[in-house]
């Protein structure tokens, strides 16, 4: 089981260097790639897309953009969700979610959205849901999610009652989406977990996902994470279906492994029927890795 300061061999591959001379980057670039594609030999077929993920030559010691990930902390609700990042980050997918040339392509095309609660107690977030979901970008490459990440605020630092949301293109983050309806979510109850625990479980879940890790990865379909008070703060991983018991033990074990997570750290699965049904107080996960 990983410890808070480690990382599996895929995570490594896909975070970024630390600005470094251009040669030293270059060399530390083709270390990590070749490190990741012999610790990923038994999945071949991803290794080649997660070495992409590391910065390309022509990257090597740029320094970092203003707003680096987690400098915008003091950010209000409405300055996240009215952020224009497409300004920031430029050249979103076409239509059929290609990535713009000239980029290094992801898989598939992803959505990242923003949403809050209403802060001022008058109203319920089931009340205004449709209202405060802000769709904060559609990127498909590897270049425009360092971008986006570079610019927004890291979840520890979100306001209360207020979300992010990972989700395949095409897919809303809601009950609703006829991809999702008949799915449920894996649910890691963060608790009293620090800042920077909280902030790696969300990069390692957001490199899995883009990174397509997971084995089933056509069963995953996004992820989000949630900062509440009284220690209700909480981290999901979707999935399409909520019935499938093998498949979904496998997402949940993969999920588990990434996630900075002790031994005695219980993870959940839940459906959205149940979910929709039952209250937080009486829900019992349907099984638990």
């Amino acid at each position: 089981m990983l410890g808070h300061g480690q990382r599996s061999p895929a995570i490594k591959a896909l975070a970024p260097l630390p600005p470094q001379p251009p040669a030293a980057a270059a060399t530390a670039a083709t270390s990590s790639a070749s490190s990741a594609a012999a610790a990923n030999a038994s999945t071949a077929s991803q290794s080649s897309s997660i070495n992409t993920l590391l910065p390309s030559d022509s990257d090597a010691g740029r320094a970092p953009p203003d707003l680096s990930l987690g400098d915008a902390g003091t950010d209000s609700s409405s300055s996240i969700g009215e952020r224009d990042l497409s300004s920031l980050v430029p050249g979103a997918p076409d239509d059929e979610g290609h990535a713009p040339k000239g980029e290094h392509a992801l898989h598939q095309p992803w959505t990242f959205w923003y949403d809050v609660a209403d802060q001022s107690g008058g109203g319920g977030k089931k009340a205004d849901w449709g209202a405060s979901l802000k769709k904060l970008l559609e990127f498909n490459s590897v270049e425009q999610f360092w971008g986006m990440l570079n610019n927004i605020t890291r979840p520890s630092n979100l306001p209360m009652k207020s979300d992010y949301h990972l989700f395949r293109f095409g897919i809303k983050p809601e009950w609703e989406d006829p991809q999702n309806r008949a799915g449920g979510k894996w649910l890691w109850e963060m608790k009293s977990a620090p800042a920077d625990v909280i902030d790696q479980g969300w990069l390692h879940t957001l490199l899995f996902l883009i990174g397509e890790q997971f084995s089933d990865e056509g069963e995953v379909l996004g992820a989000v994470v949630s900062l509440r008070k009284g220690n209700r703060s909480r981290m999901a991983l979707w999935t399409r279906s909520s019935s499938q018991r093998d498949v979904l033990m496998r997402v949940g074990s993969e999920w588990r492994k990434a996630l900075p997570v002790s031994n005695a750290v219980k993870i959940g699965f839940y459906s959205h029927a149940q979910t929709m049904k039952s209250s937080a107080r009486e829900l019992q996960p349907l099984f638990t890795v």
